[in-house]
């Protein structure tokens, strides 16, 4: 009865993916995972890419940078998160944010020797709350 020897395992840590989620007011939103990998913070700026050679390519893809670049974005804080104020982007390329929940998974990426990151959507729609009539 004494011929075994147990070893008890923790729980292991949840790792969550590093993603960014489009909000209903088009603001592209960063999780905790998103904002370590992307080095976020609010004295930086973000600018956005799209590839102009395969119109295919829904990624889109991030440039971090510590300085403003003409076109860039302001990382702002709200709390503990970090956003960019994208709507009017957004718009511009007919991506429906209001009726999909879209999400972005965040994985690095290289693009002539400079490091970016490739933004990789996810789509679902968004559920419709039932609002009761008053009688």
């Amino acid at each position: 009865m004494n011929d075994i020897e147990l070893e008890f395992k923790p729980q292991p840590k949840i790792r969550l993916k590093p993603k960014c989620t489009i909000h209903k007011n088009g603001r592209l939103g960063f999780n905790t995972e998103a904002i370590q990998l992307m080095n976020i913070d609010s004295t930086k700026h973000a600018m956005i890419a799209i590839n102009k050679k395969d119109k295919s390519d829904k990624n889109l893809y991030i440039k971090i940078s510590t300085f403003n670049e003409n076109g860039s974005y302001k990382i702002v804080k709200a709390g503990a998160y970090y956003y960019l104020y994208t709507a009017l982007f957004f718009n511009d390329m007919e991506i429906d944010y209001i009726n999909k929940k879209i999400m972005y998974d965040v994985e690095r990426f290289s693009y002539k020797g400079t490091e970016l990151f490739k933004l990789i959507p996810r789509e679902k729609s968004r559920k419709k709350k039932n609002i009761k009539k008053k009688e």
